[in-house]
């Protein structure tokens, strides 16, 4: 009876209990063994193998091509004779962050064997069969006459020029940050670097650091982009720091200020670019939603372009009551989003409640290409509307799409 019950456990097929066989589907998608998954599906469902591979192929995103599955969990929610309900949780890694899904299955048994039902995939058709899209482009022609000496005045593109609107240390849960508001002024399009740099009391510096994912990077002419900027330390460089036993993309270490900063400086860099410009996810039907636990924005981001948007991006600029940038916050969403075709997205809002400002960043401090900004921009004026929804009486809140895309259309 041991040996049999042993011969069960590691050899039964997982068609024999609902919850193996919604695990087992996960495990082979997750490892790319199409055919392997396209088995465990409800034969008289009428889904081919290749129609389940065709439908997996053209999605996109960071589940689909950059995200690892680190464990998966399957629940009987309701079961009759040849019925049952299943919820699969999943935990996933990607390059960016980590996110949880749950998800629930119908399976069906027949012949004494449990099988899935399909997904309802989308089947939304798009508009138009051809697109034609007009755009403006940039090219950089470098030296514009060959030559193996050094390259002339006459040639060297002038750095765009950059306002940095509003500035400001605070301090929140994740510790201290600056967030603030820049503009490009100039008439060429610009890749940015800021950084920020902190200086106690005696006017010594204590730590800087650039803005990572909490900005647009690349800024089309006249565009304005917030930004926010987290002071990290060097991980794992303590001998009591614990090194994790496995990959955590949302490894932060916050700096340790041995003193309170007193004051900072705001460096923005630029120079001319002329790729990566790409401005055509849209926001759609977006509302705010308020429950008990957190209030978070939803809505549809729509893709206009002719490129697919490989990893859309939600950024969410919160706004005091004098339009002044008051916290910065972001979320990538999941799904790529295929040309002329719409995805749904949710973010959680931030409260602000614990959000404090410790101080405004003076006129004197802010450095754009090496100069102070005072020497060259007027002290800048504030903006008269800011904010595309009202979070209370004081503050709110704008939301921008920062669009990936993996693979450029190349003309």
């Amino acid at each position: 009876l041991f040996y049999w019950a042993t011969f069960e456990l590691l050899f039964q097929k997982p068609e024999k209990n609902p919850e193996t066989v919604v695990e087992a589907y996960y495990d082979a998608v997750d490892y790319k063994r199409f055919k392997e998954a396209h088995s465990y599906f409800d034969p008289e469902s009428g889904m081919s193998a290749e129609q389940h591979h065709l439908e997996l192929s053209v999605a996109d995103g960071l589940t689909l091509s950059y995200a690892d599955m680190d464990s998966i969990s399957a629940k009987v929610i309701e079961q009759r004779d040849n019925y049952a309900l299943v919820e699969a949780k999943a935990h996933w890694f990607t390059p960016l962050n980590e996110f949880k899904t749950a998800k629930r299955h119908v399976l069906i048994k027949r012949k004494g064997n449990w099988y899935l039902k399909p997904d309802n995939y989308d089947e939304s058709i798009p508009p138009d069969q051809f697109i034609s899209q007009p755009s403006v482009r940039f090219f950089s022609q470098g030296k514009r006459r060959a030559s193996t000496n050094r390259t002339p005045q006459y040639d060297v593109i002038d750095r765009p020029e950059m306002q940095i609107l509003s500035s400001r240390l605070v301090s929140s849960e994740q510790g201290i940050s600056v967030v603030g508001e820049i503009k490009n002024i100039d008439n060429f399009p610009a890749h940015i670097t800021i950084t920020v740099e902190l200086y106690d009391d005696e006017g010594k510096p204590i730590t800087a650091y650039n803005a990572k994912h909490g900005t647009l990077h690349k800024l089309m002419a006249k565009e304005i982009v917030p930004f926010r900027v987290d002071f990290e330390r060097t991980a794992f460089w303590e001998d009591q720091d614990k090194r994790p036993d496995k990959m955590n993309p949302y490894e932060f270490r916050p700096f340790i200020f041995n003193k309170p900063p007193v004051s900072a400086r705001v460096f923005v860099k630029a120079v001319a670019e002329k790729n990566d410009m790409n401005r055509t996810g849209q926001l759609r039907q977006m509302n705010i939603t308020e429950t008990d636990s957190t209030d978070f924005i939803q809505g549809k981001i729509v893709n206009t372009g002719v490129d697919e948007i490989t990893i859309p991006q939600v950024i969410c600029t919160y706004y005091d009551e004098n339009c002044e940038v008051e916290w910065v916050d972001f979320s990538f969403v999941t799904q790529a989003v295929r040309p002329q075709r719409e995805v749904h997205f949710k973010h959680d809002l931030q409260s602000l409640k614990n959000v404090k400002t410790l101080f405004i960043i003076k006129e004197e401090n802010k450095y754009v290409n090496g100069l102070q900004q005072g020497t060259f921009i007027p002290e800048n004026g504030k903006q008269n509307n800011c904010g595309d929804f009202s979070l209370d009486s004081k503050n709110k809140v704008k939301v921008m799409i920062n669009s990936f895309i993996g693979s450029p259309t190349l003309y």
